[in-house]
């Protein structure tokens, strides 16, 4: 734990240079996903576990807080609260310390600050913003804007983000394993009825995401 946040804060003070860049973004938002697919489209590499301080260009994926890093040398991705809150709560139950929706969001053992203000926080630094359900979904304005904000051709961003698709959906990642068993017990029924209390738990979350979703 100690090597990995020292390597954190190797790499942080590094993207105030420009030699590294940090995707951003609350636990279960797409950090990880967003960071391969930079990586593919750029000339920085991505340590997936962020284990060794490098001096060479790398990406940080991180959720320490959009405040110690600069839009220019970064990204945030956004999700959409009810999904994030949906994964934390599958997420925090295999790994044993089960959550309830009205606490996961705002719980310490997944994350320093709540998702409200994490969000904030990038909103008010003036982070580029990725919003992950349209990104994923392919939508061409959205990755317009990050390949514009990348300075790369969009075409390397969707092609990027075709490849790393195919590759997950056949090899997912060994610590992914036993979330992917939890994800694929939901049943529709299920993930409807925590829409309708979720809807009532996190309004002010999803206020946010609606008005930033707006805006963007």
């Amino acid at each position: 734990m100690f090597i990995k946040r020292l390597s954190h804060l190797h790499k942080a003070r590094r993207c105030e240079s420009g030699k590294a860049f940090a995707v951003l973004g609350y636990p279960r938002s797409g950090t990880t996903m967003l960071s391969e697919i930079i990586a593919m489209v750029s000339d920085y590499y991505f340590d997936r576990d962020n284990i060794f301080p490098s001096s060479s260009k790398v990406v940080l994926h991180t959720h320490w807080s959009p405040k110690r890093f600069k839009p220019e040398h970064s990204v945030y991705i956004m999700r959409d609260p009810i999904n994030v809150c949906l994964s934390v709560m599958e997420y925090s139950k295999v790994r044993g310390f089960p959550l309830q929706s009205e606490t996961a969001l705002s719980a310490p053992k997944i994350c320093r600050s709540s998702w409200l203000n994490h969000v904030k926080a990038a909103q008010s630094q003036g982070h580029h913003i990725v919003q992950y359900e349209p990104f994923i979904a392919g939508d061409r304005d959205e990755i317009a804007r990050l390949a514009t904000h990348l300075n790369v051709p969009a075409d390397w961003v969707r092609k990027a983000s075709e490849l790393l698709n195919a590759k997950h959906s056949g090899q997912p990642h060994e610590s992914d394993t036993k979330f992917q068993q939890e994800k694929s017990t939901r049943t529709t029924e299920f993930v409807t009825q925590m829409r309708t209390k979720l809807e009532a738990d996190i309004a002010q979350e999803l206020t946010l995401y609606a008005e930033i979703t707006r805006s963007v």
